[in-house]
C-alpha cells in the first residue's frame, strides 16, 4: 500500500525526467514547454502531501523536512532562472533536478513508507490522486 500511496509521485518524477530528457537531446530551444508548470505542480503536491508529514517521517528533528524545503526553494529559483537564461542553464537544472529525485527516492520515499501510519498514508494517496 505504502508504495502505491506514493506511485504518483514516482510517476511524476519519470515524466518529469523524460521531459528534461527530450529538452537536452534538442539543444533547450523551445523544447522546455510545460516543463516548469509540471515542476511547480509536482513540488506543491509533495509540500502539501508529503513533506507536511516530515514529522512523521524524520521524527521531531525537522531538519531533513527543512532541507528538503530548501531543496524546492532552489529548484523554483532554478525554474526560473532556466525561463531567463534559456537552454545554456538547461544541463546543471536537469542535473539538480536528478539529485533531487533520486535523494527522494532513495531516502524520502522509503522513510515514508515504512513510517507514516497506514491510515495516514491513504489520506497522501487520495490526496495526490486529487491533484
Amino acid at each position: 500500500m505504502a508504495r502505491d500511496a506514493l506511485g504518483r509521485l514516482r510517476e511524476e518524477h519519470a515524466a518529469i525526467r523524460a521531459r528534461l530528457r527530450s529538452a537536452l537531446r534538442a539543444g533547450g530551444e523551445g523544447s522546455l514547454g510545460d516543463l516548469p508548470e509540471m515542476l511547480e505542480a509536482h513540488l506543491d503536491r509533495e509540500e502539501r502531501w508529503l513533506y507536511s508529514r516530515s514529522e512523521a517521517i524524520f521524527g521531531t528533528g525537522r531538519a531533513a523536512g527543512a532541507l528538503l524545503l530548501a531543496d524546492h526553494r532552489r529548484l523554483r529559483r532554478a525554474a526560473a532562472a532556466l525561463l531567463r537564461k534559456g537552454p545554456r542553464s538547461l544541463r546543471g537544472f536537469a542535473r539538480d533536478v536528478e539529485r533531487h529525485f533520486e535523494r527522494e527516492e532513495r531516502v524520502v520515499f522509503p522513510f515514508a513508507a515504512a513510517r507514516i501510519p497506514a491510515a495516514d498514508l491513504l489520506r497522501v494517496r487520495s490526496g495526490l490522486r486529487r491533484g
